[in-house]
């Protein structure tokens, strides 16, 4: 994240040195600010080159882990989860209702925001584990024995987004708060399944657990952020 944010945040230096020579107009402004919400935690900068058109930067980065007992075959597994993404992302935003005319407060900070995040790191696994002992009838098998499977989903780099937001509602005169919702759209995942001891073999259901998957491409937005004007 540090690598990513780097750059960002010299282009806003920038950006704010070359508005800061134009004339003093409100909508040639730069905001620097956090966020955190679906994608995790992160930092963002923002352009705005009139009151309804305007650029946003960001990085993220996120790791979720969950962990939960599944049945199969009438025999209890052990499930432990785990996700982990990087991004950076640039979004185009426009404020159709900013205008003097329109009355209500709320759809002038209404944005349509679209644009495409690449993945620098975009991965899901999860590794089942007997949780007792396997019987089939007078026959015990130790839940060591039978052992354990594991699998990873990857997806590739770019990934489009469209969405809504609600920008610069403000807090104090140079303080805003900011909310994102949208959807990214992920390619179909290359999914990988390896089992060992008595569970080696279930790679023949690699192309199964692909084809369950690919379905699965929305990668929904939710997120809060709170920005500084410069």
């Amino acid at each position: 994240m540090r690598n990513s944010a780097f750059p960002l945040l010299a282009f806003l230096l920038g950006m704010s040195f070359v508005s800061t020579a134009q004339t003093k107009d409100a909508v040639n402004r730069v905001d620097l600010g956090i966020h955190g919400g679906t994608q995790g935690f992160g930092i963002n900068g923002a352009y705005s080159f009139s009151n309804k058109f305007g650029v946003r930067l960001s990085s993220s980065l996120a790791t979720f882990g969950r962990s939960d007992v599944r049945t199969w075959s009438g025999n209890e597994y052990n499930l432990s989860m785990n996700s982990n993404s990087g991004n950076a992302f640039m979004q185009a935003e426009y404020r159709p209702f900013n205008d003097p005319i329109n009355q209500s407060r709320l759809l002038q900070k209404l944005a349509i925001t679209a644009g495409a995040a690449y993945f620098y790191k975009l991965k899901g696994s999860a590794t089942g584990v007997p949780a007792k002992d396997y019987k089939m009838g007078d026959l015990t098998i130790n839940k060591e024995d039978i052992g354990s499977i594991n699998a990873t989903a990857k997806y590739k780099p770019l990934a489009p987004y469209a969405g809504l937001a609600l920008r610069q509602m403000k807090i104090q005169s140079k303080l805003s708060l900011n909310l994102d919702m949208g959807s990214h759209y992920l390619s179909a995942p290359e999914v990988t399944l390896v089992g060992d001891k008595l569970l080696s073999g279930n790679e023949a259901n690699q192309a199964i657990l692909e084809n369950n998957l690919k379905g699965y491409r929305w990668l929904p937005v939710l997120q809060l952020g709170l920005s500084y004007h410069l």
